[in-house]
């Protein structure tokens, strides 16, 4: 049993494909223009960008181009703006902040990290369910006066 539970947490680890879900991103670009485009470099015109004053108000709606660019020069009073696919795929930037995108080094380190610990979390049990059984068996050997 314990060879079956290593071997089947060897091949998990082994044997993974990666599957990530891409994520849109936005990035700055000179002249008060953004860019954004999904994690791999691929865009959409569908992309709805909304712009925000220091209040939270919308100053103005409008799709991305074709290159899935947005130039927001002409609107002073921006703040922020949120990018928005319509298909679940949100992003929010502050103007002139630093852009972090978490690359996909960083989220295979995530979801390695979770994946040990759920593992060591499984195994910790089925130790403790073994052990258990073990006493069960030498209660009961006990009683039957074998030992």
């Amino acid at each position: 049993m314990k060879k079956r539970f290593i071997l089947s947490l060897l091949l998990v680890f082994i044997v993974q494909t990666a599957v990530f879900a891409h994520q849109m991103v936005i990035e700055p670009l000179p002249q008060q223009r953004i860019k954004v485009y999904y994690e791999g470099g691929t865009s959409s015109k569908d992309i709805n960008i909304t712009l925000f004053d220091a209040t939270g108000q919308v100053v103005f709606m409008k799709k991305v181009d074709e290159k899935g660019e947005f130039d927001y020069s002409r609107y002073s009073k921006v703040d922020s703006l949120i990018a928005d696919d319509g298909m679940g795929h949100r992003v929010m930037w502050k103007v002139g902040e630093p852009v972090h995108n978490v690359t996909g080094n960083e989220r295979s380190i995530r979801i390695g990290l979770i994946a040990c610990t759920l593992s060591a979390i499984g195994y910790a049990f089925y130790e403790r369910s073994k052990r258990k059984r073990l006493e069960k068996i030498m209660n009961n050997e006990q009683m039957r006066g074998g030992i």
